[in-house]
Order: C-alpha cells, then sequence, then structure tokens
C-alpha cells in the first residue's frame, strides 16, 4: 500500500475491495495502538510509525511467502530460485536442469544470472533460494547453507598460436583486459597482477570473464582469467599456466538461504553440485 499510494490501487493489486484493505488496516492500526496512514481524499500517506514499522513488516511479508515455497520444495514440485554468475551459467546449469527433468518434474528452475555480490545479497533477503558465486571475502553465516564447488586456477588468455607465451611477453606487446577489481573474482586476478611484478596497460574493465574471453580471441588484448570449465572449449585461445597462480584460486559455492539438510529441490541442486566436483 506504501509503494502503490492509495488505499483502491493496494486493492487492486491483492485482488480484493478498498473496503477489505481498509478493515485490514484498522484491526492492524487496533492492534498495534497506533495510526499507520494519514487519509487525505482517495490518497494515503504512511505515518511516522508506519515507516518505523515498515522494513520489519517487509521481511514478514517475504519470510511468509516462503512458508509455501519451502513446503513445495519439499515435495520436488514448486519453483527454486537460483542465481547464477556467468560462467556457472555453463558450466553448472545445464546439469542441474538436467536432473530437475529427471527427478522432479514437476518443478520449476527459474534461473537468475548476476554478479556474485548481488546474488549473495539476494539469497541473504530471501529473494533467491540459493546462488552459485564466487565465495565472499568473509565468512558465510552459519544461518546460510554453504556447499564448496569449483577451485579455479589463475591462467594466461591469450589468442590462438601464442604457444609458451608469459604474462611478461603479453603485457609488453598488447593491452591487458582486466576482470573487474571490484568483484569478488576479480580481486584476485587484480591482486596477481599486482605481485607479479611487470609493468601492463589495462584497455578495458568488466565483471565478466565470457565477455573477456570473446575479446581476447577478437584481437584485443591479453587476460588472466580464472581457469573455469568452459573456457578450455573456446578453440580461438591460449590456456598458459602461471607461476604461483594457486595461492589465488577462484573458489566457486553454493549458498543457499537456509542450511543445506533434508531433502527437496535444494538437496537435489546440492547432489548434483557434489557428484560434479
Amino acid at each position: 500500500m506504501v509503494e502503490l499510494g492509495s488505499i483502491a490501487a493496494a486493492a487492486r493489486a491483492q485482488g480484493i475491495t478498498a473496503t477489505a484493505v481498509s478493515q485490514r488496516i484498522r484491526a492492524l492500526e487496533e492492534d498495534l495502538g497506533c495510526v499507520l496512514l494519514s487519509r487525505a481524499g482517495h490518497n494515503a500517506r504512511p505515518t511516522p510509525e508506519c515507516q518505523l514499522l515498515q522494513p520489519r513488516a517487509e521481511r514478514l511479508v517475504r519470510e511468509a511467502a516462503l512458508l509455501r515455497s519451502d513446503l513445495e520444495q519439499s515435495e520436488l514440485r514448486g519453483t527454486l530460485r537460483l542465481g547464477a554468475i556467468a560462467t556457472a551459467l555453463t558450466d553448472h546449469i545445464p546439469a542441474i536442469a538436467r536432473r530437475f527433468r529427471r527427478d522432479a518434474p514437476q518443478a520449476v528452475l527459474a534461473v537468475v544470472p548476476g554478479a556474485s555480490q548481488e546474488l549473495y545479497q539476494q539469497v541473504e533477503l530471501g529473494q533467491l533460494d540459493a546462488a552459485i558465486l564466487v565465495a565472499p571475502p568473509f565468512a558465510v553465516p552459519k544461518r546460510l547453507g554453504a556447499l564448496s564447488l569449483d577451485e579455479q586456477p589463475l591462467v594466461l588468455v591469450t589468442g590462438a598460436g601464442a604457444q609458451g607465451a608469459s604474462l611478461a611477453a603479453a603485457a609488453a606487446n598488447q593491452p591487458l583486459i582486466l576482470y573487474d577489481r571490484r568483484s569478488w573474482g576479480g580481486r584476485l586476478a587484480w591482486q596477481y597482477l599486482n605481485e607479479a611484478g611487470c609493468p601492463f596497460e589495462v584497455f578495458c574493465e568488466i565483471d565478466a570473464p565470457e565477455t573477456i574471453a570473446r575479446m581476447v580471441e577478437q584481437g584485443l588484448g591479453a587476460a588472466v582469467l580464472p581457469r573455469w570449465k568452459g573456457l578450455s572449449d573456446m578453440p580461438g585461445l591460449t590456456l598458459t599456466p602461471l607461476p604461483e597462480a594457486k595461492r589465488y584460486m577462484r573458489h566457486l559455492l553454493l549458498v543457499a538461504h537456509r542450511p543445506l539438510t533434508g531433502g527437496g529441490l535444494l538437496a537435489l541442486v546440492a547432489e548434483e553440485l557434489r557428484a560434479r566436483a
């Protein structure tokens, strides 16, 4: 109601009458002992008391919506909202989709692409059931579920035919396309480049490893990227191991809005990912 600006608009959104909405608001006001809306004509504005309660009320609504979802998922039906970073879309999502098709044909797998940090926040808020993402630079709270997946060493990515290339030679002959240093995965590549001690020119910076690899294929530069499974399937690239690169592993996790125990759709995803590890 607060977002829509009027009781009539809120009623239309809920599919009920304006009278029913007004009755619910008055009952809530009586129960809480305060006025929640300041009414003027057809408009209704939140009072300071309403604004104070709004964040907690929104959390309660989100949690209530998850109750039905949790019950449905435990019976291998309903919708599982799964976030995935770009490289996980090709490395892991097809196998998870096949598993749903085989073992949970009544369920819907709703995949949400995104960057690790935003996906993690959506899991925390309950907007996603789980997400495959780069491990955050802090410990995942125990109230969330977490499953360790791939550990991906950094490699030098150059165009086809550049066998035996070194980072120093690549940086001397062409600019680098930088895996965004502000991202959870890119910060590792940035740290490696700075500690490698060779000068380099940055041509472009983006939080999209697959796009970076395609740019390298087109001769636009070289890059230092984590070696996800799909990277080896790009024929126009040469992948060269880097000295000490295993110290800078990109670690992927499945993070879930609840512990990964029991059965249901979430357990099905975890089981498939464990089998592929």
